[in-house]
């Protein structure tokens, strides 16, 4: 119960869209790509030059304004 309450406590203090990094899920929320492809993306080592993911501890995280700019660069995903 107590962790449903910190859930929907720190979405509303910060909407997904405005949050500077986001999780594979969130990315795929606000994106519309799927959590396979951008599992993908992630590990894929091309992408590595447009440095849009943040490594915690065995988490990665999406930096949102670096991958709206790779996304927009992009013709094909």
């Amino acid at each position: 119960m107590e962790q449903e309450y910190r859930k929907v406590r720190i979405d509303k203090v910060c909407p997904i869209y405005l949050k500077t990094t986001w999780t594979i899920t969130e990315a795929a929320q606000c994106t519309g790509i799927g959590e396979n492809t951008l599992r993908n993306i992630v590990q894929d080592d091309r992408n590595k030059r447009y440095n849009f993911i943040l490594k915690h501890g065995n988490r990665s995280l999406i930096k949102r304004e670096a991958f709206n700019q790779f996304i927009s660069e992009c013709d094909r995903i």
